[in-house]
C-alpha cells in the first residue's frame, strides 16, 4: 500500500540556489506529503523537466544572477498542467506583474514561512475554486 501512496504523491520541483533554503524547504515539503525534487540552476531545472513531470514548480527568481522568468514561460508552453510559484527576496510590483504575465500562479517573498508555503501549494494543487 505504501507503493500506491508514493505513486499518488504530488510532485514538486524546487529550483533554489541557496543550499540551506533548498534543503530546509525540501524537508518541509516532504514532511507535508509531497514528492520533492530539487535543482540548483535553470539548466538543472530544464534537464529535470525534459525527463519528469511535475505538478508544481517553486522557482527562485534570482538564481546566482540568472533570472528565473524565462523558465515560467517555457513551463507554460511545454508543461501546461504544471503550475509555478515564484520565490523572491524582492518585494517588487513590477517583478510580480512580469511573473504573472509569464504564467506564474503565485509570488512568495523570502524569508518564507513554512506553513504559508504548504498552505499555498496545497491550495494551488487542489484546483480551481470557481
Amino acid at each position: 500500500m505504501n507503493g500506491v501512496r508514493e505513486q499518488n504523491k504530488q510532485k514538486l520541483l524546487l529550483v533554489e540556489d541557496d543550499p540551506n533554503l533548498r534543503s530546509t524547504m525540501s524537508v518541509v515539503l516532504q514532511r507535508a506529503g509531497f514528492g520533492v525534487e530539487t535543482a540548483v540552476s535553470l539548466l538543472a531545472a530544464r534537464e529535470q523537466l525534459q525527463t519528469k513531470q511535475f505538478d508544481l514548480i517553486l522557482l527562485d527568481l534570482d538564481l546566482s544572477g540568472e533570472s528565473g522568468l524565462p523558465l515560467i514561460s517555457e513551463v507554460r508552453t511545454f508543461h501546461a498542467d504544471t503550475q509555478t510559484i515564484i520565490l523572491s527576496a524582492q518585494i517588487s510590483t513590477t517583478l510580480q506583474q512580469k511573473a504573472f504575465r509569464n504564467g506564474a500562479r503565485g509570488y512568495l517573498v523570502k524569508p518564507l514561512d513554512p506553513i504559508e508555503i504548504i498552505i499555498f501549494v496545497r491550495s494551488l494543487l487542489a484546483g480551481p475554486t470557481a
